[in-house]
């Protein structure tokens, strides 16, 4: 190999502390590639969603959902009008008492769900969730078609947080989706320099989330992109299960059918090899 093992170990190391914390990666050439090999993979992460995404939308009745927001917001201003206490409002809260499992059990079920893409459990949450967040863009200088453009977004970043144990649930995930959806916003009018001043939804929590890791693209990620479709299996399969879906090594021996997990590590290294020629025209 063109590396030695020591910089092997590092340049691993180093891509976890970017999945943990974004500033601490270092922008070198050994790290851009396992950045861009987790995007590229993200990315087909969504692409394999959007069919689903959109026959979520084909039958969800959005403009219902709407109204019912609109509502649910002009009920809330009727509290204020009323003089309600902070306390009382508080405890009417989200969806004004409506009754349900304890958070942290529904957020294990719908994540199960979402894992192994569960049309259901998609359809389920998109129904109770995402009229919350069109009503939010509408509100902010957006369209629907914006906010489902959001939300699926969104929900790559909520499955990639929980496949790499970046999720802090002290919350709902109707809660934690929302301010993903909500920072997701503010930057795409931050990039279109839009000037604005947010109108949020009272009756609902945010939760501050950083996204910041997921907009970024390394100069070599194009390059990297064409390098791993026209490596063809096992490595693609590989890579992803090591850079996407967080396997450990004696699982992705399993899955792969290696003699065990040293070979699993050392078929990696190989692997990345040729993607490192390939992009380098070697």
């Amino acid at each position: 190999m063109n590396i030695d093992p020591i910089r092997w170990l590092k340049a691993e190391a180093d891509f976890h502390r970017w999945i943990e914390k974004p500033k601490l990666y270092p922008d070198d050439k050994e790290n851009k590639l396992r950045k861009s090999i987790h995007i590229y993979y993200r990315r087909k992460y969504y692409n394999l969603l959007t069919p689903i995404i959109h026959q979520v939308f084909s039958l969800l009745p959005v403009d219902e959902l709407l109204e019912n927001e609109r509502r649910y917001e002009a009920e809330y201003f009727d509290l204020v009008e009323y003089s309600v206490s902070e306390e009382a409002k508080s405890d009417y809260d989200i969806r004004f008492k409506i009754a349900f499992t304890s958070p942290s059990e529904e957020n294990k079920r719908i994540l199960s769900g979402l894992w192994v893409d569960d049309e259901k459990t998609i359809y389920d949450f998109y129904e109770k969730e995402f009229s919350k967040i069109a009503w939010f863009i509408l509100k902010n200088s957006g369209t629907v078609e914006d906010a489902k453009d959001i939300f699926h977004d969104a929900l790559v970043i909520l499955m990639d947080k929980y496949t790499w144990g970046k999720l802090d649930l002290d919350c709902s995930l109707g809660t934690y989706i929302y301010s993903i959806s909500r920072n997701l916003w503010m930057e795409r009018l931050r990039q279109i320099k839009k000037e604005y001043n947010f109108k949020d939804i009272v009756y609902y929590r945010t939760k501050e989330i950083p996204i910041d890791y997921y907009s970024e693209e390394p100069d070599i990620f194009e390059m990297v992109s064409k390098a791993i479709e026209s490596l063809g299996d096992p490595c693609k399969q590989l890579l992803e299960l090591y850079y996407f879906e967080n396997h450990s090594w004696e699982t992705v021996a399993y899955l792969m059918k290696y003699s065990s997990a040293a070979s699993a590590r050392n078929q990696k290294y190989k692997c990345l090899e040729r993607v490192r020629k390939l992009i380098n025209g070697t």
